[in-house]
């Protein structure tokens, strides 16, 4: 079993090495198991990865609003037209 990915795209090319290898049948059946666990952990990863930015990215969107509230918003829809 590999360790754990460093980010999001190594867990993901990882994964997508994993898959490919099972579709095409190139995982010998004595590995497979193994293989299957380290997909599902690494699924695991890429899961709390995307979870956990998407909290970062919706904290600094009600941080903005916060601070410049809909008006904000509104006045550059304004100066676009």
């Amino acid at each position: 079993m590999s360790k754990k990915a460093k980010n999001y795209t190594e867990a993901m090319e990882r994964l997508d090495e994993i898959l490919e290898q099972i579709d095409e049948s190139k995982i010998p059946i004595d590995v497979l198991a193994e293989s299957v666990v380290e997909a599902a952990d690494l699924l695991k990863q890429c899961k709390k990865m995307l979870t956990e930015t998407e909290a970062k990215v919706k904290n600094v969107l009600e941080d903005l609003e916060n601070e410049f509230g809909e008006a904000g918003a509104e006045d550059t829809e304004e100066e676009d037209d």
